[in-house]
């Protein structure tokens, strides 16, 4: 484990220039590797080769941080890994990401939560409105549920991070809680 960390924390600080794209085959690659997976995002095997797991991993990552979506590691995905790396300091998500996911003045929470779900692509199921479980929060507009049918595990994952990333809480429910008597089918539940 402590070498694992070594590496991970070499990786990422190790950046000085240049970018990384799908093709390229070097050490930095590796370390992009196992950045990306300590992160919450599965790039395939660690093997130096950036191929299209790679790739996929590299997107949705871009895509959680509200940066180009291009597949190409540059500075600023770099930038952003080292922010998400958990032996360095965090940095604030870009502004643009703020903007999308706090909530606006006049606002409920569950509004900010659903702008993050659409910009992953995904599906708002249910917000404030239907019928809820006793004691939920989504009568009080500080819960969302969000379709995972259909969904790819990559695009789950990387929207569990986002979500977790700005302080919300994720539970799994794309399979039915014990006890539960109200559930729409396979979603996540997000709540503040």
């Amino acid at each position: 484990m402590a070498a694992a960390r070594a590496a991970d924390r070499q990786s990422v600080l190790g950046y000085t220039s240049g970018t990384q794209r799908k093709g390229a085959t070097n050490n930095t690659v590796s370390g992009l590797q196992d950045r990306l997976r300590s992160a919450g995002f599965d790039p395939g095997t660690t093997d130096g080769k950036f191929g299209p797991a790679t790739q996929r991993a590299v997107r949705d990552f871009q895509r959680a941080m509200g940066l180009k979506v291009d597949g190409v590691v540059g500075k600023r995905t770099f930038n952003a890994l080292n922010g998400l790396s958990s032996f360095t300091a965090a940095k604030k998500p870009a502004t643009t990401t703020q903007q999308v996911t706090q909530a606006r003045p006049g606002e409920r929470p569950y509004q900010a939560m659903s702008r993050l779900a659409a910009q992953h692509g995904l599906h708002v199921t249910s917000d404030i409105g239907g019928r809820h479980n006793p004691g939920s929060l989504h009568p009080l507009g500080r819960a969302i549920d969000v379709r995972t049918r259909g969904v790819p595990s990559a695009r789950i994952d990387a929207f569990i991070a986002d979500a977790r990333a700005h302080g919300y809480r994720v539970r799994d429910e794309r399979t039915r809680p014990r006890g539960q008597a109200e559930w729409s089918g396979p979603h996540l539940h997000i709540s503040q």
